[in-house]
């Protein structure tokens, strides 16, 4: 049996953070303790020093003392003394002769008694001033030797005073108390800081775990680079902070670092233009050096405040091929959809006559019907060789019928047999798209007429589409060719729009000829190499 480790389990974020602050606090803290303590015992030493060594030299200079060393002073040494230690709050004051005896000591029994350690007072018998830090009757202790001169300044005796190392310690430790103390209160407010500063982080990455953003971005940018279309985000401050590689290409560029943190005003106009105004923009025409797009601009919002943009354009081209598919698709399926109505209409009269019994009348109507098929049918046929051509003409005649339109198909009409497919599909289009029109400009008329005719001339295949309506106003014939511009309500428009283009790319060009009253005449014309 195989076995797995067990992989550990990740902190959380927020614990981490939290962790990581308290621990530099706590380190930091007790780094500043120990060197502050330090710095404090250190200090308080030399405070120590400095106070036993004025004392003693206040001491040894006192006439007092001079004149009781040299026997001529009736003022009790060892009162004096003692009165002066109390004054000063120091340990002992000792003063000795050159012989080193006590003429002073804190305890009674100690006067007139030896020095305690005579080895570490034998210097001061030489005129040193000097520190020490040895036993003595009081303990261990912290000491000062200063030499007692006469008027002719020669050495009489010598004064020592100290304090006790215990004494050195509680002041020391007294110091140390407020310094932990702080250090207490530092930590306390870090922890609570590291508290708010990890809840501060968390809800700022709307508490997502590292692993979590990570596996986010991969999938965004998996996301961006799978799309077909070019995708920009722009950050607050205009700046490109996000681009796909189709987007790179689209703009004609070789490297995302070539675009990534520049101004998007020198790229994308159409993009900062939304940001400014706060609005979408749907389809808006961008050019680039080599090729132009179709872009839907959306500035990104938070609290009615523009925080980026977003723009994700995809290739006019390719638009326009899927737009001229799903035009001729349509057309292909409203011919079928037509010829399926006008048969269902004509069985539905066949088996209302088989039900009356009305044999001869039937025999009749389907004579008449299948003579009047079969001359749309040899008309076109005969004119129209392509038969995906032919098959779309006389699915618009029946819908023609349907709608109660006469369609006229001009007798002089011809198409060739030898052009291409794809080129076939565009006449398609074109034919159905300016058809489909002069339907729609019958609908106030009352004997609805449509005349087409195609064919060759002179070398150019011409197309003319014609319709005995009402017209076109002269203040509209300008606009009827431009995107989503038309009088029949919203989401309309495109029709005329796309067989221009249609025309347009196949370097033809297409007249309008029109009169209020009179109806109106559309002419195509193309170059038939190319058609």
């Amino acid at each position: 049996m195989k076995l797995y480790r067990k992989e550990p389990r990740a902190w959380k974020l927020q614990t981490l953070v939290m962790c990581l602050v308290f621990v530099v606090v706590l380190i930091s803290a007790l780094a500043t303790a120990l060197f502050i303590s330090f710095y404090v015992t250190k200090n308080e030493e030399k405070h120590l020093l400095e106070k036993i060594q004025a004392i003693a030299r206040v001491t040894a200079n006192s006439s007092v003392v001079i004149q009781s060393l040299q026997e001529k002073s009736k003022v009790d040494i060892q009162e004096y003394a003692n009165e002066i230690r109390a004054l000063s709050d120091v340990g002992f004051v000792v003063v000795m002769d050159m012989n080193l005896i006590r003429k002073s000591h804190p305890l009674t029994e100690e006067v007139g008694q030896s020095f305690f350690n005579r080895e570490d007072a034998k210097n001061s018998l030489e005129g040193k001033e000097y520190f020490s830090v040895e036993e003595g009757p009081l303990g261990m202790g912290m000491r000062v030797f200063t030499p007692v001169y006469d008027q002719r300044n020669e050495q009489i005796g010598v004064v020592v005073v100290g304090v006790s190392l215990d004494m050195v310690e509680s002041l020391a430790r007294d110091s140390r108390k407020y310094v932990y103390i702080g250090a207490i209160l530092q930590l306390c407010l870090g922890g609570i800081g590291a508290y708010y500063l990890s809840r501060y982080m968390k809800r700022k990455l709307y508490g997502l775990e590292p692993v979590e953003i990570a596996k986010l971005l991969q999938e965004r940018n998996a996301m961006i680079e799978s799309a077909k279309e070019g995708i920009i985000g722009v950050n607050e401050d205009g700046k490109i902070a996000v681009i796909s590689e189709e987007a790179v290409k689209l703009m004609g560029y070789g490297q995302k670092e070539e675009l990534l943190g520049q101004s998007i005003d020198g790229y994308m106009p159409s993009l900062a233009k939304a940001m400014r105004n706060g609005r979408p923009e749907e389809n808006v025409e961008q050019a680039f050096t080599n090729r132009a797009v179709l872009a839907n601009n959306v500035p990104i919002m938070h609290k009615g405040r523009v925080v980026g943009g977003l723009s994700v354009f995809k290739d006019k081209t390719d638009l326009q091929e899927m737009a001229d598919q799903l035009t001729g698709i349509k057309l292909y399926t409203e011919s079928l959809r037509a010829q399926s109505h006008e048969f269902m209409n004509k069985f539905h009269v066949i088996l209302g006559l088989v039900h009356l019994k009305k044999y001869e009348e039937m025999s009749l109507y389907i004579e008449n019907m299948v003579e009047d098929y079969e001359a749309e049918k040899e008309l076109i046929v005969k004119r129209i060789k392509n038969p995906i051509l032919a098959g779309f003409l006389l699915g618009k005649l029946s819908k023609a019928r349907e709608l109660g339109i006469k369609l006229v198909i001009n007798e002089d009409s011809l198409v060739p047999d030898d052009i291409k497919e794809e080129h076939i599909h565009d006449l398609i289009r074109i034919a159905g798209n300016l058809i489909e029109n002069a339907f729609d400009a019958l609908a106030d008329v009352q004997d609805k007429k449509v005349f087409f005719s195609i064919g060759v001339v002179e070398g150019e295949m011409l197309m003319e589409v014609s319709d005995n309506g009402n017209g076109i106003p002269g203040e509209i014939a300008g606009a009827i060719f431009q995107k989503g511009y038309s009088t029949k309500g919203m989401d309309r428009g495109y029709g005329l729009f796309l067989t221009k283009q249609s025309i347009e790319k196949l370097n033809g060009k297409i007249e309008l000829k029109t009169k209020v009253g009179a109806g109106t005449l559309f002419t195509v014309i193309l170059p038939l190499w190319q058609a």
